[in-house]
């Protein structure tokens, strides 16, 4: 039933798409100017280059020899040699499946670098629409706090009211223009921040509604579905299953490298020439690069299962903050109901039924209450952030 009020509540907020639509088009704008984004692009480019080198065999090596006779009568001899050397993991492709998982977590990390850029510039658009909505509906207090401020010093220079009230009045509306500018600095600072992330280029948005999206039903299945798009998770899972392939190169390493050449001797009436074949084993340097390996496949293990236990926890704790403010934000739309023609109360003023310091004080408990429901508002779209910015 909760939830079916709160999507009532949301196809009363016609202008929302549209509001949708502004933020939208200034994460894709900062998405492409930003200049920390377009530098980690740049990163994460230059790193899987320098993968790619793994996959290159070693450079052939050549030598040359001129060697003097002594007596001179036998002659000078020259030797001429190639060799190309080959590991046992680059000629299985090993090795290729090593680069081609690292250059995977290259790429996560360069998502998870990219998300957290765009998580902040869309925090920022929640919070100018809340100053936006909060303007708004002080621009209104304002208009009419100018005019009684305006009757009431007439009344006051024709000697029909006293100072004391009088006072009250202008320094209600005095209050009031105090507020409103400081709103004007909150929303010029948000709009600095937003254009610092678009490369200098200044946004607008002039949204002052959310779309309030319901909470899933069900936690668990929700879970699942952002866990396999959290580039964090999946980077410690891919890690982890890297480094069982490491453990494979590892393992191939120990074996003996191989080289394969040409050599050719020349000397006074004789030439020699023919293939070579080399081998190398690997007696000392790999003799610790095994167990490291292993080692670190059993850390990366852990901390996979670790960070899946933190993110759920923590994911679990947003959920429940946003299940709460859901249905606050139903029960403050509810008693605003109650008092749904805020004009009564200017008729009431204007026709003296009530005195200017019961009009104050109603007015401060009127606004009072949309604040709180902006403010409701507001922090419900963060917490919704945090739990959906996997999708940015």
């Amino acid at each position: 039933m909760r939830k079916i009020l709160f999507l009532c509540m949301m196809i009363l907020n016609m202008t929302i798409c549209a509001n949708n639509d502004q933020i939208n088009r200034i994460l894709a704008s900062i998405e492409q100017n930003n200049g920390t984004l377009k530098a980690l692009r740049k990163d994460a480019d230059a790193r899987i280059a320098g993968n790619r080198e793994e996959m290159m065999p070693d450079d052939p090596e050549a030598e040359f020899a001129y060697l003097w006779g002594s007596p001179h009568e036998i002659g000078n001899r020259q030797d001429v040699s190639v060799s190309q050397g080959f590991d046992i993991p680059l000629v299985t492709g090993m090795k290729k499946k090593v680069v081609s998982r690292e250059n995977e977590l290259v790429e996560l990390n360069h998502q998870s670098e990219r998300t957290q850029v765009l998580l902040e510039a869309k925090k920022l658009c929640i919070e100018l629409i809340y100053y936006n909505a909060l303007r708004e509906q002080r621009n209104k207090q304002l208009q009419r706090a100018e005019h009684v401020a305006d009757t009431y010093r007439k009344q006051y220079e024709k000697g029909n009211i006293g100072m004391l009230e009088y006072n009250n009045v202008q320094l209600y509306f005095a209050e009031i223009k105090h507020e409103v500018s400081r709103m004007d600095i909150e929303q010029k600072r948000i709009l600095s921040e937003l254009k610092r992330l678009n490369g200098g280029i200044a946004v607008e948005l002039t949204g002052t509604q959310y779309d309030l999206h319901p909470l899933p039903a069900d936690f668990e299945q929700w879970f699942e579905q952002m866990e396999q798009k959290n580039a964090m998770l999946l980077y410690a899972y891919k890690e982890s299953e890297l480094n069982t392939y490491r453990i494979k190169v590892a393992k191939k390493a120990n074996l003996p490298r191989f080289s394969v050449g040409y050599l050719m001797e020349n000397v006074v009436g004789e030439r020699y020439q023919g293939v070579t074949l080399g081998i190398s084993v690997p007696l000392w340097r790999n003799s610790q690069r095994l167990q490291q390996a292993k080692m670190q496949a059993e850390a990366s293990e852990m901390h996979a299962a670790n960070m899946r236990q933190e993110f759920y926890d923590a994911f679990r704790a947003l959920y429940q903050q946003a299940q709460d403010l859901q249905q606050l934000i139903l029960d403050y739309h509810a008693s605003m109901r109650l008092y749904d023609d805020p004009e009564l109360l200017e008729k009431a003023l204007d026709l003296g039924h009530i005195s200017m310091m019961d009009y104050i004080s109603e007015k401060g408990l009127y606004y009072g209450r949309i604040t709180k429901v902006l403010e409701a508002e507001r922090d419900y779209e963060l917490l919704y952030a945090e739990l959906t910015y996997v999708e940015l």
